[in-house]
């Protein structure tokens, strides 16, 4: 993967920290709270923190100079960056990019996976005043050309040459020369030498490698809370993104609430799995084991999650639901004892007060210490986000000893909301809210929020007022505070018939299939529901042996088992909910992970389309 840091950045073997069990010490003022019926609001005491990103991480790197900050995998070997090498790249690189022209409100664009030069590229860009606009890579050439028109940047900096190409494009569209920095040394070209632009070791030797922490304390002092740090781009409904800013405020504010509700230590070993490009990753998978002082490791490949967890044996893991229910599925399906898997499956999807036998509680006992010790045997928790995690995977997870956390959040409240404790876990809910974010439900049944968390605006937007903000999901507030979601006003499909169908609905009953790997529902405007079906690949070879592996997702064959499937699936839905149409594709692309719904319609566009003509 990434070398560029172990190169320019020399090794210290005699760093060494003395760890206080007093120095993860967690904040434990109770909130204020109201008594609240389901609509009431939850009502917290908001203290507003003046810290910025860079602030903090100095503060931290001071603190911690001898731990691991970063890891990540070089072959068969995992690199380490301490907190002591990482500020001084970051010192560094933050006098680079000045000497390149960023200043002081400018819009730095990144487009990379996440690998250790993204904290660096995002701690330099902020400690200068500068905001950071990351995108997902998997975005084509057209959408980064529109979010590039509307957000200027003065700098791009991509990963690798694929991306590099794909901006050159974009420069040559919008009759623009904006300097490009590479991470890759290997992936630089002709282009990358002129004088619009370079690669990042090129960069890093604008200056001298030398002590430059005065000059950096100087920049850093000079920031304020309220600046904006972050562009976070988010779809809308009508396809289209808009830009979420977000302050060090915001992300410091959040952080902050995420450490009360939740214990996190130095020693804790993060494995950074979502892209860093969304919300929830940034802030719960990077920038609270950056203000703790943990380890993240970036994992590359996702082909590699098992192995990775395995050789890295991480204890803290963000996620989306599907991660965790795939672990569960290929644990499940290689119990060979049917009376234990029944019992497992039982145990799982029944109240708490099940047991079953004693022989196979003796076997489940052991079955669970092989499904820990397949995640890495040294998880303390993981938490699911993103999505509506499934009850029974929660129990199934819970009863292996790997509470899982579920949460709930969106970009422009940095992003999370709420969140089960591991002391309060209640599954089925989204937990209670951070201790400095206010809840409550509209009279329509709308979750609003408010809190030092919350968005200024969207970008070239009104500022907000700060008022309550309608985050367009439907949910309902019990009387000790657990936050449940009931749906969601912008994912509502409206037919042309006036019949109004939750996709999240559909797509929960149509993933339950161990022949279903995923679906995305659609049919908004149109007269009836369609879907796009990912198939379990495995499932289907094996249920049509006789067929090549090219020719499984337009088969007549396959196409009537899917359909026979899908009708068994929704048998209890109404009529005007059922898939009429459908289209079978292989799997996710290692570009689509992690999409949200918006950006799934999107990137699916051409199958869609397909759905809905008329012959």
């Amino acid at each position: 993967m990434s070398d560029t840091i172990i190169k320019n950045e020399k090794k210290t073997h005699n760093d060494r920290v003395e760890r206080s069990k007093n120095s993860a010490k967690v904040i434990t003022d109770r909130p204020v709270r109201v008594k609240t019926g389901s609509k009431k609001p939850l009502v917290h005491k908001v203290e507003v923190s003046n810290s910025t990103i860079p602030g903090r991480f100095v503060e931290t790197a001071k603190k911690y100079p001898g731990n691991k900050a970063l890891m990540f995998k070089k072959g068969h070997l995992f690199e380490e960056v301490t907190y002591k090498r990482l500020l001084n790249l970051v010192q560094n690189f933050t006098l680079s990019l000045e000497r390149i022209g960023v200043k002081k409100g400018d819009r730095v664009v990144i487009i990379s996976e996440n690998r250790p030069e993204w904290a660096a590229v995002d701690l330099a860009v902020k400690s200068l005043g500068a905001i950071l606009a990351p995108m997902h890579k998997a975005f084509t050439i057209g959408q980064i050309k529109e979010l590039v028109y509307d957000v200027e940047p003065a700098l791009i900096i991509v990963s690798d040459a694929p991306t590099l190409f794909k901006i050159e494009d974009v420069n040559k569209l919008l009759a623009k020369n904006i300097p490009i920095v590479i991470l890759e040394v290997e992936g630089k070209n002709n282009n990358v030498k002129r004088k619009d632009g370079c690669d990042f070791i090129s960069a890093l030797q604008m200056v001298p490698h030398e002590n430059h922490s005065e000059t950096y304390q100087e920049k850093i002092s000079k920031l304020k809370a309220e600046e904006v740090a972050s562009i976070i781009f988010t779809p809308t409904t009508n396809g289209k993104y808009k830009g979420v800013q977000l302050t060090h405020k915001n992300f410091v504010s959040n952080v902050k609430g995420c450490k009360e509700a939740i214990k996190f230590y130095p020693e804790d070993r993060f494995l950074s799995v979502l892209p860093l490009s969304h919300a929830f990753e940034e802030t719960a998978g990077y920038y609270i084991p950056l203000f703790t002082g943990s380890c993240i490791n970036y994992l590359a490949d996702i082909t590699e999650f098992k192995k990775v967890l395995n050789e890295y044996k991480p204890n803290v893991m963000m996620g989306v639901p599907r991660i965790f229910e795939k672990t569960q599925e290929k644990a499940i399906t290689f119990v060979k004892d049917e009376k234990l898997k029944e019992h497992l499956k039982t145990k799982c999807t029944t109240a708490n007060g099940y047991k079953g036998s004693l022989i196979n509680k003796y076997k489940e006992k052991i079955f669970y210490k092989k499904v820990r010790q397949s995640l890495g045997g040294n998880l303390r928790f993981v938490i699911s986000g993103g999505a509506a995690l499934k009850e029974e995977t929660a129990k199934f997870f819970n009863n292996a000893g790997i509470p899982i956390l579920e949460g709930y959040g969106l970009s422009e409240a940095s992003p999370v909301v709420s969140v089960n404790r591991l002391e309060d876990n209640r599954i089925g809910t989204v937990g209670k809210p951070l201790p400095n974010v206010s809840v409550k439900i509209a009279d329509d049944g709308e979750v609003l929020i408010n809190g030092p968390t919350i968005m200024p605006g969207y970008f070239k937007e009104e500022v907000r007022n700060g008022s309550w903000f309608h985050t367009g999901d439907y949910g309902e507030l019990d009387e000790e505070g657990f936050l449940s979601l009931t749906g969601k006003k912008k994912e509502i499909i409206v037919l042309s018939t006036g019949k109004n169908v939750s996709p999240n609905a559909i797509e929960a009953q149509l993933n339950n299939s161990k022949y279903i790997k995923d679906s995305l529902v659609v049919g908004d405007g149109q007269k009836n529901i369609s879907a796009v079906i990912f198939l379990e690949m495995v499932k289907i070879e094996k249920m049509f042996p006789y067929l090549d592996n090219q020719e499984l997702t337009n088969d007549k064959d396959v196409s009537h088992f899917m359909q026979a499937e899908i009708d068994e699936l929704l048998v209890d839905v109404s009529h005007y909910e059922q898939v009429k149409r459908f289209i079978l594709l292989k799997d996710f692309s290692q570009e689509t992970f992690g999409l949200r719904r918006q950006e799934a319609i999107r990137e699916f566009s051409n199958e869609i389309s397909i759905l809905y003509r008329e012959n």
